[in-house]
């Protein structure tokens, strides 16, 4: 946090800009409780050396309940002489029954590690070593359980597979009928082959199953050595392999892409609860490369998302400049460079929307981010002063330039901004948050939005402003609530 300044005065009042009606989704849902569960997805990793282990020392050190794989487990074909020291070596202690030379296995009674199958893992006897390997449920090929609000689906996306991997086929039935009966809150799929990638290897079509209209939450998938997002009609594929082996190059990018990475090996962090599933893909240094939350609404909860944002940054070294009319919103803690003077965030959204009374529960922050910094943190607190985005400055309105008053800005830290990479960024506030937001609710006259800053960073976070021409990379405030 900067300084607060004490100040004698106080800041000018100012009126807020309303956002127009209408501007917001709206959806509600009914879930259970179920706990919460933590854990990590690695594709294309079967390959022992510095790199796979650099990657299973970072998947270890998050201590996850169980590890997923998006296949390519055991190169270069699969065979029984190469599987454990491919898998056993580095992943033994998630492993139950383990039968390898490299320790006792899971410490825990009951597996936590559970593969899908690659082409270089079916490349000899259709799988067999991977079968003989790992005590799995089902058929082993392809299977489903539960862990915690989550039900994961493992499906065989490889030719081989004898009941077929058409959206008409046998295991795709077995799928769609599975997904039909599950209770659970996010209900996971994840195979090998990727229906969309900008990777190399590029998509497959006959993998494009309705995932969404059978009722999964999300697909997650390998085969393309680099990390991707693709949304489409809102429901998010993901590419994930950089396990371990090699880095493949990039493509042009598929329709729906909203974040592609392949310069280092890492894997993917995901914490699920009854109302929040939130995805990471970390780099094996520690770099966060992307970000991505889902959230459920409590029971007879409602969920709305505000645009149309008011929002702009006010530099230090330009103390009368206003930057309203910006591309971006810029974030620093030292411009120009060597001066110590900041670049300092600004933004709110109306939530005249949510009916007075409703309790809120939950908040999140979605912002695109255009220009990253790598090991920087931003952070998030409540204005206090009345401002405008046509009008404000460093030294306007605030009691002390730069809002660094107590009756400009609290000094109650609502969450953090940690972006390593380009592209979409959510941050879900904490509980102080949520209470700020519950006051805008209850007092609409109090919404002075949010501040983004770090005096301390000397790398520059940008993030799109509300006035970007892809509407989809424009500043969300997402608000769940009990009407």
């Amino acid at each position: 946090m900067f300084a607060m300044t004490v100040a004698l005065g106080s800041c000018v009042d100012e009126t807020s800009i309303a956002e127009p009606a209408g501007d917001w989704a709206e959806e509600s849902a009914v879930r259970g409780l179920a706990g919460e569960i933590t854990f990590a997805v690695i594709g294309d990793f079967g390959m022992a050396g510095p790199n796979e282990q650099g990657v299973a020392d970072l998947v270890k050190s998050w201590a996850p309940d169980l590890v997923l794989t998006v296949g390519d487990n055991n190169y270069p074909d699969g065979a029984q002489s190469t599987i454990d020291q491919n898998i056993g070596q580095y992943y033994q202690g998630f492993i139950y029954p383990y039968t390898g030379s490299y320790g006792g296995g899971s410490s825990v009674e009951g597996n936590r590690f559970f593969p899908s199958l690659g082409n270089h893992d079916t490349a000899t006897g259709k799988g067999k070593a991977h079968l003989n390997y790992f005590t799995l449920p089902g058929n082993e090929r392809y299977y489903d359980f539960v862990r915690g609000p989550v039900h994961f689906f493992a499906i065989n996306s490889n030719l081989s597979e004898a009941d077929g991997r058409s959206s008409g086929s046998k295991q795709a039935l077995w799928l769609k009928t599975r997904l039909a009966q599950s209770t659970a809150t996010w209900k996971i799929v994840y195979f090998h082959h990727p229906p969309y990638s900008s990777g190399n290897h590029g998509s497959t079509s006959i993998m494009q199953w309705p995932f969404q209209a059978w009722g999964a939450t999300a697909v997650l998938a390998g085969h393309d050595h680099h990390y991707e997002r693709i949304m489409k009609d809102g429901f998010p594929y993901m590419v994930n392999g950089l396990g371990g082996k090699s880095k493949y190059g990039l493509q042009a990018a598929v329709p729906g892409s909203m974040i592609r990475y392949n310069a280092d090996h890492g894997a993917q962090l995901v914490v699920a609860d009854d109302t929040t599933l939130t995805f990471k893909f970390i780099t094996k240094g520690g770099a966060i490369v992307d970000t991505y939350t889902l959230t459920v609404p409590l029971e007879g909860g409602v969920s709305k998302s505000f645009m149309n944002a008011d929002d702009t940054y006010i530099a230090g070294a330009y103390p009368t400049a206003n930057y309203a009319n910006a591309a971006t919103i810029k974030l620093d803690g030292d411009v120009p460079t060597g001066t110590g003077h900041d670049y300092r965030g600004l933004v709110k959204w109306s939530v005249s929307a949510i009916p007075p009374g409703s309790t809120v529960t939950g908040v999140s922050i979605s912002t695109y981010v255009e220009n990253a910094a790598p090991g920087e943190t931003y952070e998030i607190v409540e204005v206090l002063c009345p401002w405008t985005e046509t009008s404000v400055t460093w030294k306007y309105p605030w009691a002390v330039p730069g809002g660094g008053g107590v009756d400009d800005t609290s000094s109650v830290l609502l969450g953090t901004m940690s972006s390593g990479a380009k592209g979409p960024y959510t941050e879900i506030l904490n509980e102080d948050g949520v209470e700020v937001v519950q006051g805008w609710v209850d007092d609409p006259s109090s919404n002075n939005g949010f501040m983004i800053y770090d005096v301390n960073n000397l790398d520059q976070l940008e993030l799109y402003q509300s006035e970007h021409a892809i509407v989809a990379q424009r500043p969300v405030l997402t608000v769940t609530y009990i009407p």
